[in-house]
């Protein structure tokens, strides 16, 4: 049976305010205990889960080795500059330095069908309560070698306390988990790597909902420049499964002949957004 381990931080009051309609969803205190919190778990048909509460930041969590589960989720706030009232799911890594958690110039393994299939449940279920759903570009840390993804809430503390958005990413993560762990879950969509465009992935809303393709990583316009081929290829490999194809937002990546010159030389097929 597939493992996840969820963690949340002590510090994070979204990750927290979610961790409590987890457990009135059915997580319950086990006997474990990691750092100073005990570890809720949770067993279904697909699937087994623990969840870990950290003391620390988590874009700074370090405690992976510590993890024997197969796949990562991370719930937790968002924050804005903007304040923006939304619900947000994507990988981590950094294109340039680490400035958030992480490593400098590294990517962490992608979990694209819980990326994508979080946003879906979230369209379709989140009804009218004025959140926008979508997914983000990939940054900050940590930086994560097993399949995962972070959800969230964003991007005020009446946001992260509230226990209706509480209860839904809750319900988007067991919801989520039951489907893409499930036997009977074999997407023939594309794992594409997107390049371009602005931190919010609304340009790449229709790609995400296409049944031809699943984004994995998306690295935004003003880090294109930053792509060079040891990092394009990292962002192809590092995602289960590996990103088989680019999309370029070719209108969104300011130096678009010289990805394309990138991609050409390292044999990589992409197709551009408008196409899709």
């Amino acid at each position: 049976m597939n493992s996840v381990a969820i963690i949340c931080s002590s510090t994070d009051a979204a990750g927290l305010n979610i961790k409590s309609s987890l457990a009135r969803l059915g997580f319950e205190k086990s006997k474990e205990s990691f750092e100073k919190s005990p570890v809720l778990s949770y067993n279904s048909k697909e699937f087994s889960a623990k969840l870990y509460t950290t003391e620390k930041g988590i874009i700074f969590f370090d405690g992976m080795e510590q993890l024997e589960e197969d796949f990562i989720v991370f719930i937790s706030k968002h924050q804005s500059a903007q304040g923006v009232a939304s619900l947000t799911m994507h990988a981590t890594g950094n294109w340039a330095e680490a400035e958030a958690g992480g490593v400098s110039r590294e990517v962490s393994v992608s979990w694209p069908a819980f990326i994508r299939e979080s946003f879906a449940w979230l369209l379709l279920n989140a009804g009218d309560n004025g959140m926008e759903i979508t997914p983000e570009v990939t940054h900050h840390g940590p930086l994560v070698m097993k399949p995962h993804a972070f959800i969230e809430i964003g991007s005020s503390e009446e946001h992260w306390k509230d226990e209706r958005l509480g209860e839904l990413i809750a319900k988007a993560v067991l919801n989520t988990l039951n489907k893409v762990l499930s036997p009977s879950y074999k997407p023939g969509y594309k794992v594409a790597f997107a390049i371009g465009g602005p931190h919010y992935c609304n340009n790449l809303r229709k790609a995400f909902l296409s049944d031809e393709f699943g984004v994995s990583h998306a690295c935004p316009k003003y880090y294109t420049e930053s792509l060079n081929e040891e990092m394009i290829r990292m962002a192809m490999e590092r995602s289960v499964p590996k990103a088989e194809v680019v999309i370029l937002d070719w209108k969104g990546i300011p130096n678009r002949q010289d990805i394309k010159a990138l991609l050409d030389k390292m044999g990589i097929d992409y197709i551009k957004l408008k196409k899709i």
